[in-house]
């Protein structure tokens, strides 16, 4: 299953920073996907922390950082393309 492209650089940033884990509805907010493809997302996720070990707190999350992980997501990237967003947007509206 190909993994869809980030809906908005600032969502998934937000997201890894304030939510331990991710429901179905986070996944829709960061790919911008209907309900089934959420929780195919989450079940990809779901089963690389199994893969890893880890317990299975919950059927309604997945812990971000492994679903990031799982789903080729670089976290130190997103951060670095805003800030060069940001940056931009100074230097062109300064």
């Amino acid at each position: 299953m190909n993994v869809p492209q980030i809906k908005d650089l600032r969502i998934a940033y937000e997201l890894y920073q304030t939510r331990i884990s991710l429901s179905r509805r986070d996944i829709e907010l960061l790919f911008g996907v209907g309900h089934t493809y959420a929780q195919r997302l989450k079940s990809i996720a779901k089963a690389h922390e199994k893969e890893k070990g880890l317990v299975d707190y919950s059927p309604l999350t997945v812990r971000t950082e492994e679903a990031f992980e799982a789903w080729g997501i670089d976290i130190k990237r997103i951060k670095r393309r805003i800030k060069e967003l940001d940056k931009n947007v100074r230097t062109n509206n300064g």
